[in-house]
C-alpha cells in the first residue's frame, strides 16, 4: 500500500494519509519521518532515509559534521535562529513571539528527562495581590497580557481567561485582630499580612477596594463570614485555562512560522562556538536523528514536573537555590451558586473546632500553619447541569520543623529530589483542615469528592483518594528566574522559569563558600556590587564582622518585601499567571534589548546573589552522555561520592580528635556534644540524662 506521505505519493495537495489526518503544508521528505503516523513509517522510511540525502538547507552543515553509530542515520537538517527548548507556557509564547519578529524558531518541547511529574493542573488562579509592589505591577502587566490572547482566541471557541475577580479574607490591619475568629497571634499576623497587600496595590497602582464582611455578603451571597473577618475585593482576577492557552499558542506559533517538534526528545547538544547543534530523535525510531543547528537557545522547563534544576545541570549550570517544592489540593462537592465566587484566599481565619480540639486549636493558631486556604470558583459538572465541584488548595507550601512550634522563625522548604519523590504525598489532614475552612466560610460546600490519582499509570486501578499534589518552583527571594547562563557568552543561552514562593529563609544564600553581599535595590545607585564568594573554607554563618554583618542587613531589606512568609512558612502565589510577561520579557533580551521595560532586570537575573548559580561543565558530556544526566544516572553518582566525601571527611575530623584537635566555628559545640554520646553509646553508657536544680 502507497502512503501519501512516501515519495510515491500521488496526492501532494491533499495532504492528508490514510488515516484521514490533515497535515502541515510545510511537509517536506527532511522532516516527515517525525510526524506521520506509525502506519506509514515503515513503509515510507527507505525513501524518506534516501531524501535526507538530498542537499540541506543549512550552510554550516558541511563544518559540522557529526560522527554516530552505525545504526544511527541522520534523516533531517535544520538551520534556525533559536532552539526553545521545554514545554512550559513561557517557552510555547516566547516562540510564538520570536517568529513573529522575524525569527526562524524550533520549538523541542522534550527535553527528555525521565522523572516522575504529575499531569499540569488546568485551571490556574489570576491573582495579583502581594506585598511586593514590583510583583503586583509585573503580574498586573501580565493580565493584560492575557487579555490580549483571549482577544486574539475571539472566534477559536476557546476561554483562556474567565473574568471573576479576586478576594484576600482575614483580619485586617489594626482592625478585628483580636475579635471573634481573628485567631490570635496568628490573626494579627494576617491583619499585617493584609495591611502589605494593600500598601503594595496602592504602590503599582493596582484597584483594590476594602469590605467588610457586610458588604462582601450583599456582593457574593454565598459567604458567610464570621466576626472580625473583612476582604481586599481586586477587579480584574480571574482563572486561567491552561490547556486554552497551549492549545491557542501552538497554533499561533505554527502558523506564523514555528517549527514544532513534539514528537522528537533531546539526545545532545554541543557549543560549536559560533551556534549551537542539537541532535533529537522519536522514542519510536530513536536511530533517526534530527540535528538542528541555531545560534541561540531559550531554555523554558515546565514549573510543574519540568525539574528545571536537572534541567540546568543538562546545560552545564548548577543553581542549587532552585527548588521544586510541593503543594496538596483536592476537590469536594458544590452547590451550583458557588460558580459566581471570585478567586478567594483565606489568612490568618482558623478552621472550626470544638471539644476537645480545643487545645489543638489554639497550638494551631499560634504556630499559624495550615491557615492559608485557597479556591476558585466552583465549575459545573456540565452546562446546566444541578452538581458542581469546588477546588481547595493549602496555601503554604509542604515545610520541615515542628508543627506545633510558635517560633516565627522563617521554615526553610526541603527541595525534592527528581529521582527519589512520587507523586501521590497529598497532605491529606490540611486539606481537610482546608476543606472544615471552605464550610464556615461559603454555603453549599459538600463532602470531599474521591477521586483516583490523575499521576496514575499501569494496568492496576487505584483507589480513589481525597486529593492531589502539584509542583512549584521555589526560590530563595520569591521572584521568577530569567538571565543567559554562566560560562557561555551573554547572549547565547537564556534560562527563563516562573516561580511561585520562597524557599524560606532570607532570601540570601545559605551555604558555605558565598558570603552576603548587598543586592542592588530599585532605590539603588549603579554602583551598587553584588555578593562575592567567601575564602573557601569560611562559614558564612559564623561570626561576622560589622561591614558583614551591614551587607547581611542591606541584603534582608531588600528581600524583607519579596518574601511572603505565613507563620514561618512561605505563602504560595501561583507564578504561572507570569508567564506570558517573562516570555516578552526573554524574547526582548534574546532580540537585542539592553534590558527589559517591566522590572529591574537583577531581581531576575540566574546571576543574582540568592540563587548562587555557578558554571558546572566537569563530568558533563553534552554530546553523547547527555543520557546520564536525564535518567538519573549522573545524580546517583554524585550522591555516591558525596556520601564517600561526608565519610572520609567524619574519619578525617575522628582522627584529628582522636590526636587532641578541636573544631572552631558555631558548630563546635554541637558535634563536640554529638561525638560524647556517640562514644558513650559505643561504651554502653546510653545517654546522658540532665536534671534541673530549683533555685534555693
Amino acid at each position: 500500500m502507497t502512503c501519501c506521505h512516501s515519495q510515491g505519493g500521488t496526492r501532494p495537495q491533499a495532504q492528508r494519509c490514510s488515516a484521514g489526518r490533515a497535515l502541515p503544508g510545510r511537509i517536506r521528505a527532511g522532516w516527515a519521518l517525525a510526524h506521520m503516523p506509525q502506519h506509514c513509517r515503515l513503509s515510507s522510511t527507505p525513501s524518506l532515509l534516501a531524501a535526507s540525502r538530498a542537499p540541506t538547507l543549512s550552510r554550516r552543515t558541511a563544518s559540522t559534521t557529526t560522527a554516530f553509530a552505525a545504526a544511527t542515520t541522520v534523516v533531517e537538517r535544520r538551520a534556525a535562529d533559536v532552539a526553545v527548548l521545554g514545554d512550559s507556557c513561557i517557552a510555547l509564547a516566547a516562540a510564538y513571539s520570536l517568529a513573529r519578529r522575524g525569527k526562524k524558531v524550533i520549538l523541542l518541547p522534550d527535553l527528555g528527562l525521565t522523572a516522575p511529574r504529575p499531569p499540569s493542573e488546568v485551571f490556574r488562579p489570576l491573582h495579583l495581590p502581594h506585598p511586593d509592589a514590583a510583583r503586583v505591577s509585573l503580574s498586573s502587566e501580565a493580565g493584560a497580557y492575557w487579555r490580549g490572547l483571549q482577544a486574539q482566541a475571539a472566534g477559536s471557541g476557546l476561554q483562556l481567561l474567565t473574568d471573576c475577580r479576586s478576594l484576600d479574607l482575614g483580619p485586617l490591619r489594626g482592625g478585628g485582630a483580636g475579635g471573634e475568629g481573628s485567631g490570635g497571634e496568628a490573626g494579627e499576623e494576617a491583619g499585617e499580612v493584609l495591611g502589605r497587600l494593600q500598601d503594595a496595590c496602592k504602590a503599582a497602582g493596582v484597584r483594590l477596594g476594602s469590605l467588610n464582611g457586610e458588604q462582601l455578603s450583599a456582593l457574593f451571597p454565598a459567604l458567610r463570614l464570621p466576626g472580625g473577618v473583612a476582604g481586599l475585593l481586586q477587579p480584574e482576577g480571574g482563572v486561567l485555562n491552561a490547556a486554552a492557552a497551549r492549545s491557542l499558542l501552538l497554533d499561533l506559533g505554527e502558523r506564523q512560522g514555528v517549527l514544532l517538534r513534539d514528537r522528537l526528545v533531546l539526545r545532545g547538544w554541543r557549543d560549536a562556538g559560533s551556534h549551537f547543534v542539537l541532535r533529537a530523535s522519536g522514542s519510536l525510531l530513536p536511530g533517526a536523528v534530527s540535528v538542528l543547528e541555531v545560534e541561540q537557545l531559550l531554555l523554558a522547563p515546565a514549573a510543574e514536573g519540568g525539574w528545571p534544576g536537572q534541567v540546568l545541570r543538562m546545560f552545564g549550570a548548577d543553581v542549587p537555590a532552585l527548588q521544586v517544592i510541593q503543594s496538596s489540593f483536592g476537590r469536594c462537592a458544590a452547590a451550583p451558586e458557588l460558580t459566581s465566587l471570585p478567586v478567594w484566599r483565606a489568612i490568618g481565619v482558623p478552621p472550626p473546632t470544638a471539644g476537645a480540639a480545643a487545645a489543638s486549636r489554639d497550638r494551631q493558631q499560634q504556630s499559624g500553619l495550615l491557615q492559608v486556604v485557597s479556591g476558585l470558583p466552583a465549575r459545573l459538572a456540565a452546562p446546566g447541569s444541578s452538581s458542581a465541584s469546588l477546588k481547595l488548595g493549602v496555601g503554604l507550601a509542604d515545610g520541615s520543623g515542628d508543627a506545633g512550634s510558635s517560633s516565627s522563625a522563617a521554615v526553610v522548604v526541603p527541595g525534592l529530589d527528581p529521582w527519589v519523590w512520587r507523586p501521590g504525598s497529598q497532605d491529606t489532614s490540611g486539606l481537610l483542615s482546608a476543606h472544615r475552612l471552605a464550610g464556615q466560610l461559603l454555603r453549599g460546600v459538600g463532602p470531599p469528592l474521591l477521586l483516583p490519582p490523575a499521576h496514575a499509570s499501569g494496568p492496576a486501578v487505584p483507589e480513589p483518594a481525597w486529593g492531589d499534589v502539584a509542583l512549584h518552583v521555589a526560590t530563595p527571594d520569591g521572584w521568577p528566574v530569567l538571565g543567559f547562563l554562566p560560562g557561555l557568552e551573554p547572549g547565547r543561552l537564556l534560562f527563563a522559569s516562573t516561580a511561585s514562593c520562597s524557599s524560606g529563609g532570607d532570601g540570601t544564600p545559605t551555604g558555605a563558600g558565598y558570603a552576603a553581599g548587598p543586592s542592588r535595590s530599585r532605590s539603588a545607585g549603579p554602583g551598587s556590587a553584588n555578593s562575592v564568594p567567601a575564602e573557601p573554607g569560611r562559614a558564612t554563618n559564623g561570626p561576622q564582622s560589622q561591614p558583614q554583618q551591614q551587607q547581611q542587613e542591606a541584603v534582608s531589606e531588600q528581600h524583607a518585601s519579596s518574601l511572603w512568609l505565613f507563620g514561618g512558612r512561605p505563602v504560595l502565589a501561583d507564578g504561572y499567571q507570569l508567564s506570558p510577561v517573562l516570555a516578552k520579557m526573554a524574547v526582548d533580551l534574546l532580540c537585542g534589548a539592553a534590558r527589559p521595560a517591566e522590572v529591574d532586570l537583577e531581581r531576575l537575573d540566574v546571576g543574582r546573589p540568592a540563587l548562587g548559580a555557578v558554571a558546572r561543565a566537569e563530568g558533563l558530556d553534552p554530546w553523547e552522555g547527555l543520557g546520564r544526566w536525564q535518567d538519573g544516572g549522573a545524580a546517583r553518582e554524585e550522591a555516591a561520592a558525596a556520601r564517600g566525601e561526608d565519610e572520609a571527611a567524619e574519619r578525617e575530623r575522628a582522627e584529628a580528635r582522636a590526636r587532641g584537635a578541636r573544631m572552631v566555628g558555631a558548630d563546635a559545640a554541637a558535634a563536640d556534644e554529638a561525638a560524647r554520646e556517640a562514644e558513650e553509646r559505643r561504651r554502653g553508657a546510653g545517654p546522658r540524662v540532665f536534671t534541673i536544680k530549683a533555685p534555693s
